[in-house]
């Protein structure tokens, strides 16, 4: 067969299997690319073409439940990807090595890795077992799913294959907050339990910001307290009254926020201690409502909640930290929101540095308000791209209808010219829908 015919043949196999893999027919994807598996090679074909043939073929195998021929084909994988870094380009790497993680193939997978010493390099998102930052992203992507056996499955196995230094930079804060949403309190003392350590050191971290300090201890104190633990409740009571008392004064005006939330933190405590001690000791309990009296301020000024989400949108987060922890924690805050508080955000949301306006049009892609849909409208107005197409791509998702009232074709042509690519067809689309 001649050479081009041969090129011609292998290429419309490939589009068959694709095809046959997007309608769910596995096995028809498996008999296609496995007859071809030979010929698709450099350099007749590039090395993104490669890997792409066999990020589907193991796909394919894996969705199919044949595990074991998955296996073989990560094996060829890493064998027969040109460049150095194999499978591990494929999108799904981690989130395929967890799933065999959890089944308990990890000895399957150290066999199977290549034998790379990785560091820095072009591929930020590299996961393999000897490397932290797959326990990492494992541990948060079952938690932020909610899927919380797996997250207590990767811990048992985490305690086996890594050390603390890693455990030590799970997100605890993430996962204590769904274990308390659910009301496992048994799970969250067993946990404080085992990984002591690790948790301990994150305690102190957590410390240099005292409105996180107050929300994670009063879920330990709670499921402490329900649990019939008393003795470690009033611990970490005491330890944030310490904290608080500690704070000289002549540094309690430099430390304004920070203040605010240890005497919040403390006051809290105090009424914590006093319904401890109410039924056996009457008088203590007494005292403690009179400290807690004391020093609730009346005139304290904690942040309004519109200043707390200006604050928190206004940071250049990790891209999983934003999504799996601070996004929610914003959403909480907007659904909160008043028609005074989203008058004072149309207002201030200009002043927010570029990639703070950016989270902010990603949350109120969430938001199924009236008030959501005209900021976003407003924000169009600004001259940077990539916050345009953000903006235009969360009304797509808010299903935006043309109204008379408000003229934003000017802003989104303007945004169209200046984007390319996937933001340049969805702020397309979003145009489509307006007349002409």
């Amino acid at each position: 067969m001649p050479f081009q015919d041969f090129y011609l043949a292998t290429q419309l196999t490939l589009k068959k299997a694709e095809l046959d893999f997007v309608g769910k027919n596995y096995a028809g994807t498996i008999q296609k690319l496995q007859s071809i598996e030979d010929r698709v090679l450099l350099p007749s074909f590039s090395a993104e073409r490669i890997c792409t043939f066999w990020e589907t073929y193991f796909n394919a195998a894996f969705d199919s439940g044949q595990t074991t021929l998955a296996k073989e084909i990560l094996k060829k994988g890493f064998e027969r990807i040109p460049g150095q870094y194999g499978p591990l380009r494929w999108k799904n790497w981690a989130d395929r090595m967890l799933q065999f993680v959890l089944e308990g193939s990890i000895e399957e997978w150290q066999a199977i890795e290549p034998p790379l010493a990785l560091g820095k390099g072009r591929y930020s998102q590299i996961f393999y077992l000897g490397n932290q930052n797959f326990w990492i992203h494992a541990f948060r992507v079952t938690v932020s799913q909610n899927r919380l056996e797996d997250a207590a499955r990767l811990l048992e196995l985490a305690l086996q294959y890594t050390d603390n230094e890693t455990i030590y930079r799970f997100p605890w804060y993430l996962y204590f907050k769904k274990l308390h949403a659910l009301r496992q309190t048994k799970k969250i003392v067993d946990t404080l339990r085992q990984f002591a350590l690790p948790i301990g050191r994150r305690y102190q971290y957590w410390s240099r910001h005292q409105n996180r300090i107050g929300e994670l201890s009063t879920i330990w104190i709670e499921a402490y307290l329900k649990e019939g633990h008393p003795e470690n409740a009033e611990a970490y009571c005491a330890a944030m009254i310490s904290y608080f008392h500690q704070v000289p004064s002549r540094e309690r005006n430099k430390l304004y926020a920070s203040f605010n939330w240890s005497q919040e933190n403390a006051v809290n405590s105090y009424r914590y201690l006093a319904r401890m001690y109410a039924a056996m000791r009457p008088v203590c309990a007494q005292y403690f409502q009179e400290m807690a009296h004391k020093h609730k301020n009346p005139n304290q000024k904690l942040p309004t909640i519109l200043e707390q989400v200006l604050s928190d949108v206004n940071h250049n987060y990790n891209p999983d930290f934003w999504s799996d922890v601070e996004r929610p924690r914003l959403l909480e805050k907007l659904q909160q929101f008043t028609h005074q508080d989203w008058a004072g955000l149309e207002l201030c949301w200009i002043g927010l540095d570029v990639f703070g306006k950016i989270y902010l049009a990603d949350a109120l892609s969430s938001i199924e308000k009236v008030h959501s849909r005209n900021l976003l409208t407003k924000m169009l107005s600004d001259r940077d791209p990539i916050v345009g197409a953000t903006v235009a791509i969360a009304l797509l998702e808010l299903n935006y209808r043309w109204n008379p009232k408000v003229s934003i074709l000017s802003d989104l042509q303007r945004h169209h010219d200046n984007n390319t690519g996937y933001e340049q067809e969805q702020i397309a689309r979003l145009i489509a829908r307006l007349p002409r």
